[in-house]
């Protein structure tokens, strides 16, 4: 299990990553499919309320990478719920 300070620490990482994909003018693409998957990384319901805060700063401010991140959103989902219906869980192999 992972501790609170861990967890804050996690929630502050996904912060700054968004902050950095907001201002700079070309989205890295390794940056932005951390962002997207953090919530796997780390599975805790503040992670994904943290998370989903970032996804939708991010695509408040910066339109041009909707596709992008609403597609890596997705592929995540998909790949989870394919997991579920294997029988396996978050942290199996599917993903």
């Amino acid at each position: 299990m992972f501790s609170w300070s861990d967890v804050a620490q996690f929630k502050c990482t996904l912060f700054r990553m968004t902050a950095l994909l907001v201002t700079s003018k070309d989205a890295d693409r390794r940056l932005l499919q951390h962002l997207c998957i953090s919530p796997v990384r780390l599975f805790d319901e503040s992670v994904m309320e943290s998370a989903i805060a970032c996804w939708e700063w991010l695509l408040a401010a910066r339109s041009d990478l909707r596709a992008q991140v609403t597609n890596r959103i997705f592929l995540q989902l998909r790949s989870f719920t394919i997991c579920l219906g294997k029988r396996g869980n978050i942290y199996s192999y599917c993903l």
